[in-house]
């Protein structure tokens, strides 16, 4: 019963105030994601907290008493109406289930009853009827058995009756509520009514289709209880050729089986031959041999008995047992119970219109009015009957699968064949276990929805525009909700497509479920697309027992399907399901790529226009490797450099030269740190897993795969990493896999290559963590972003512009990291993850380059930022419309992104140089490792300006030589290169000013080292005002308003079009 007490509340507020608040949420919820973040905060909006503050004082408070479900929060007691899935649980663990006998799809010889219930296609006691008393439920045999719990329920009580699955599919076509005016009956819903309209063209039952299919599954006969199309004599025209039946709902082409009824036949036709549909109309249809061939002359009319069955009129009686039991179980909740819930949400739509402006409870109704009033409960309803009574009371449900029966349920469950357990509250990091996006998503939505409609019945005034579309704002809503809920169907169904392609995985029990899932979108993908339906239609209800035999490849069919994402739903809701939603079936079927979209989350306040999740979390990977269970404690200043004295390495101390013990490597066991860095664990691709190693290891062989006609740049030719190949190749390190080279001798303890200079089984432990944990990001990863970039450069030179666009993505990706997503422009600190990014920006607070000085985001990370923003917008030029894209450009940009990415290393190697210039100032194996890590990364780079700075630096940190030269004499060299670091158009950008001074850093000012390479002429500000000048008018105002657009900043912040005033291109 509905507490009425509960949807009352004294209010002050004004209906113009709650409309407000109404549009405020309206805007938020429905403009793009750009990402406005300060460098200091997440600070909500002013619009968001006027929001809050309006709506909550106009919501009325909800009694304790109401049982939450999975975190909604009802108004109403919905209790017993959850309890639907009760009767779910109970009918598929009943005891008279046949165990699954494992047989084919259509094979009901090989094993004996394959396709009977037992002996017989279905226990006679179904034929006795169930019949409870009032809300006292039966308790005969009838009653008990899974098909009487079905079609009269058991659990989900009623006031003077009981609530049934069967009873949902059967009466859907005739619900209506509301006034007249105003109402919106269940059959004409959008959602409901493409259900409708879709099955009614395919020969079902327009209204009661959903109970149909379950009823004919149980039964084991043709749906629609095995309705044929009868055709009496008067229903054959032999003048025309025609064929009448009322709404047959035939389609031409469609296959049709003649049958004489034992009797005469038509003449021109043979019994028991296949015919095609030609030339149909509503009523009528013609007859042809092949498919769209010439109707066929019919000369007699035959006899009163006979019909047609048409193709599509599915047979239970033909397929295995076990297809008919997946049907049932899964159906009748993708079939029956998913319906009911629009129904009650349009239910909830309707009684909002039909309430008084001033209350929505039905203490203004008269007696004998049913549809009056209620809408808050019938929204709450709908809740119920998606996640049902054995979901938590709190938000995410039951952890994972475990509990749950309804559609709830099912999203927890296809969220970990899809990579798609990515809800906030999830505290698994893997996305293919715990809880799902989609349930997050839908729950808030249902929130929402509620305090919509409560927002609604508070506007009193009836003439005013708010009062007029007072309930529009949930019905939106209602549209979200219902479009959302196809995800998981959508991942079935894919997922049973994959499963049943081959002979051995097309048994019954598979195909079975795929039938349950396709039937359940079909209306759906018909909507947007009748071709991509009629595939999966034809290879669904019509699918041969041999795939041999198929239509249409599963290629074809999942391609077509994925089309359709951007239109599947009606209304609010078209536009909300994106490949990221539906993720990829790991790790055999790739999913899609969202080419264009504002609602992917940023990487730092860069907005991919791709999909890169998987990429980005290359950081977790980084992450595992470097926790102290698998790389060891830190020694730290007590542990000096090639001190192997220790008699037994103790890993957690981080003592020794050993990895512990006596044990000098590394383990290679599973989920250590080797073994994540060689095989990966959580950036996942299509079929595989992303790797570190995998990132260095290809780097003689690695290219785009164009045409040679374009000229791709391959991986190695790279003038970057053509640079320090031919660096390292010169210290006989292979020419190719230096990086891993460097990484499995730190692991293993062992000189590098055929390099004898440098021994990891006598520098210290420390030092060997510190070459693994930083080396991994500056020579495996950092190489690897320049080529991403190098990639996009060559896909656009060849014109796969949507290709360049995703991996210039993956290359921001790779650089920040998954920490960064969803944390706006401006973030730093520990949030900023353990990637490049993270690095610049702990850089900067020694050497007081940041934003403010000491804090804030670095200002090469803001550099580096704009360039990155410069290059997507450029390339998403041809990818969104004509072939505009500056491939120069775009090249130009990735020099000077991959040059800037120098600075931090400078940084890192000057630091570290100082550090362990003096023996006695604590020369420790981790500060030498951390100065080898640095010095490694720009080496190569140094060489090529000055071979002698680069040998002076090289015999610090790779000879452990701290006597042939000063500390003075390395930086003085070092700080000669900058003019010339780099290569290409980023030559020149490593400058004194970049790199600045080493200060204590972070709260202490005091100054180590100066740099002694500031020119004497031209501050910053007369070179950012010579270089505005030069790109003009026009193009400096375009940058401008565009940088404008995208981040927000405050005043401590470097202002985008500054940075890129430094940065022509």
């Amino acid at each position: 019963a509905l507490d009425r007490k509960s949807l009352r509340t004294n209010r002050s507020i004004s209906s113009d105030q709650v409309h407000l608040a109404q549009l405020i949420i309206i805007s938020r919820t429905t403009t793009g994601t750009m990402r406005k973040h300060n460098n200091h905060n997440n600070a909500p909006n002013i619009a968001s907290m006027i929001a809050f503050v309006l709506l909550a004082t106009s919501f009325k408070s909800v009694s304790a008493t109401y049982t939450y479900i999975a975190g909604y929060e009802p108004r109403s007691t919905v209790t017993e109406h959850a309890e639907i899935d009760l009767d779910v649980k109970d009918i598929m663990t009943h005891d008279d289930w046949p165990s699954n006998n494992g047989g084919a799809y259509k094979d009901c010889t090989t094993i004996t009853n394959a396709c009977k219930w037992d002996t017989n296609m279905y226990p006679t006691l179904w034929d006795t009827a169930c019949t409870h008393n009032l809300a006292t439920v039966s308790t005969s045999n009838a009653c008990k058995s899974p098909y009487g719990i079905y079609s009269a329920g058991k659990n989900s009580l009623k006031s003077s009756s009981v609530r049934s699955i069967a009873g949902f599919a059967s009466s859907i076509g005739t619900k209506e509520s509301g006034p007249i005016g105003a109402k919106v009956a269940a059959k004409d819903n959008q959602f409901i009514g493409a259900m409708n309209n879709f099955w009614k063209s395919k020969g079902l039952n327009e209204l009661t289709w959903g109970q149909d299919i379950i009823e004919a599954a149980f039964k084991g006969e043709k749906v629609n209880g095995g309705r044929d199309l009868v055709i009496p004599t008067t229903g054959v025209t032999t003048s025309t050729n025609t064929i009448k039946f009322d709404a047959h709902g035939l389609s031409d082409g469609d296959s049709v089986q003649y049958n004489n009824g034992d009797g005469t036949a038509i003449t021109g036709l043979t019994h028991g031959t296949n015919y095609f549909v030609v030339n149909k109309d509503t009523n009528t249809f013609m007859l042809s041999a092949s498919s769209g061939g010439s109707a066929i002359a019919l000369s007699g009319t035959g006899n009163d008995n006979q019909y047609f069955t048409p193709k599509h009129n599915f047979d239970f009686g033909v397929v295995g047992r076990d297809f008919r039991k997946e049907v049932i179980q899964k159906g009748m909740i993708y079939l029956n119970i998913f319906p009911y819930v629009i129904w009650e949400m349009q239910d909830a739509i309707n009684d909002c219109n039909a309430g008084s402006l001033a209350d929505n409870t039905q203490s203004y109704c008269s007696p004998s009015d049913t549809y009056c009033g209620q809408s808050v409960h019938a929204w709450d309803e709908a809740v119920a009957f998606f996640a049902g009574s054995l979901e938590s009371v709190t938000k995410g449900g039951v952890t994972g699968y475990s509990g749950g029966y309804l559609q709830y349920y099912l999203a927890d469950k296809r969220c970990e064949n899809f990579g798609t357990c990515t809800a906030s509250y999830d505290t698994n990091a893997d996305e293919y276990a715990g809880e799902s996006k989609v349930n997050e998503e839908i729950i808030a939505l249902f929130q929402r929805g509620e305090d919509e409609i409560s927002a609604a019945v508070d506007i009193t005034s009836t003439t005013s525009a708010a009062a007029k579309t007072k309930c529009d704002v949930p019905a939106k809503t209602m549209e979200e909700v219902a479009t959302k809920m196809l995800v998981p169907f959508i991942q079935g169904t894919i997922r049973y497509l994959y499963k049943t392609q081959t002979t051995s995985g097309r048994t019954a029990k598979q195909a079975g479920e795929l039938f349950a899932f396709a039937s359940t979108i079909l209306p759906f993908i018909h909507a947007v697309d009748p071709a991509a339906a009629k595939m999966l239609y034809t290879h669904v209800w019509e699918m041969p027992a041999d795939p041999a035999d198929d239509v249409n490849t599963l290629a074809d069919i999942k391609s077509a399907i994925e089309a359709t994402y951007p239109k599947l739903g009606f209304g609010a809701g078209i536009g909300t399901i994106k490949c990221s939603d539906i993720g990829q079936l790991y790790p055999y079927l790739s999913g899609c790529v969202d080419t264009v979209s504002s609602t992917i989350e940023d990487y730092a306040g860069y907005e991919p226009i791709t999909d890169v999740t998987m990429h980005s979390r290359i950081d977790l990977d980084l992450e595992a490797i470097t926790t102290a269970a698998n790389i060891g404690g830190t020694c730290g200043s007590s542990c000096k450099l090639s001190d192997c004295s220790v008699a037994t390495t103790v890993m957690a101390a981080g003592t020794g030269c050993n990895y512990d013990g006596t044990t000098l490597p590394w383990p290679t066991t599973a989920d250590g740190s080797f073994d994540i860095w060689t095989n990966g664990e959580h950036s996942k691709k299509s079929t595989s897993m992303r790797t570190i190693r995998g990132f260095v290891s290809g780097a003689k062989t690695k290219a785009s795969g164009n045409s040679p006609s374009t000229q791709d740049v391959a991986y190695k030719d790279n003038k970057f990493i053509a640079i320090m190949n031919k660096y390292w190749k010169s210290k006989n390190l292979d020419e190719h896999t230096w990086g891993e080279q460097m990484i499995k001798a730190a692991f293993e303890g062992t000189k590098v290559g055929s390099n004898t200079h440098l021994d990891f089984s006598t520098v210290g432990r420390d030092f060997r963590k510190e070459a693994i944990q930083k080396g991994i990001v500056y020579t495996n990863i950092f190489p690897y972003v320049i080529w991403e970039m190098q990639d996009a450069v060559n896909d656009c030179n060849a014109e796969k512009y949507i290709d360049a666009v995703h991996a210039w993505d993956t290359a921001v990706a790779l650089y920040a990291g998954s920490k960064t997503r969803g944390k706006g422009y401006g973030i730093h600190g520990p949030d900023g993850g353990n990637l490049q990014y993270r690095l610049a920006d702990k850089r900067c607070i020694n050497f007081k380059t940041c934003a403010n000085g000491f804090s804030g985001t670095s200002n090469v990370n803001q550099d580096i930022f704009a360039l990155f923003n410069l290059g997507k917008e450029e390339a998403k030029k041809s990818a969104v419309a004509s072939s505009t894209a500056d491939c120069a450009q775009l090249n130009t940009l990735k020099e000077k992104i991959s040059t800037l990415s120098l600075v931090p290393f400078v940084q890192g190697t000057l630091r570290y140089l100082y550090k362990t210039r003096n023996d006695d100032s604590g020369r420790s194996a981790k500060q030498v490792g951390e100065l080898w890590a640095f010095a490694t990364a720009i080496l190569p780079f140094v060489a090529e300006a000055d071979a002698n700075a680069a040998e002076m630096l090289y015999r610090r940190a790779w000879q452990l030589d701290f006597t042939s030269n000063s500390y003075e004499e390395i930086k003085s060299a070092l700080e000669a290169t900058y003019p010339k670091l780099g290569a290409g158009a980023g030559v020149g950008l490593v400058t004194c000013e970049a790199v600045g001074d080493l200060y204590g850093g972070n709260t202490d000012d005091t100054l180590l080292s100066a740099g002694t390479c500031y020119p004497s002429t031209s501050s910053k500000d007369e070179v950012d005002v010579g270089l505005a000048a030069g790109l003009g008018v026009v193009a400096f105002v375009f940058l401008v308003a565009t940088f404008a657009m995208c981040f927000l900043k405050i005043k401590a912040e470097k202002k985008y079009q500054a940075i890129l005033l430094k940065h022509p291109v």
